[in-house]
């Protein structure tokens, strides 16, 4: 067990392919709670339900995928892959982070749904949340973008 690691914290090391807990018994998977840590040691753990948690660390080698939202208290620290990842039925993501908060690392990976019959995700992008004009954000010569 790492230093990190408390007796209420939730481990997944897929030994067993299910979650080991130090004290606590049971999945995170729709966790209600931000008392509790969220450490994925290896291989790859999914959350499927919206999930509050006090820290997220994946490590080295391991990965974390999310398909609902993350609501998280602590830190969001990434030494190996996490994946939010949108199905046909939910949009995956992290919810409003407090101001405290680290979110460190490499490895953060977003998986966006696309239907296969719709012309309408044409035209993906990240999102933009700004009080610039549009016009001040992109390169210009006179009226035209560079």
């Amino acid at each position: 067990m790492n230093p990190d690691e408390g007796e209420n914290d939730y481990i997944y090391v897929n030994d067993t392919d299910t979650w080991i807990t130090e004290g606590l018994g049971s999945n995170p998977d729709g966790n209600k709670s931000t008392t509790e840590n969220l450490f994925v040691e290896s291989e790859t753990a999914t959350l499927n339900n919206a999930t509050t948690v006090n820290d997220v660390t994946v490590r080295s080698g391991a990965t974390l995928i999310i398909e609902h939202l993350l609501t998280i208290d602590g830190d969001f620290i990434s030494e190996g892959t996490i994946i939010f990842r949108s199905t046909a039925s939910q949009a995956a993501a992290l919810d409003e982070v407090p101001t405290n908060t680290r979110i460190r690392g490499k490895g953060f990976q977003i998986e966006r749904y696309v239907p296969a019959n719709s012309r309408s995700f044409r035209y993906l992008c990240t999102s933009v949340d700004t009080k610039i004009q549009q016009t001040q954000l992109f390169l210009t010569t006179g009226n035209k973008a560079v």
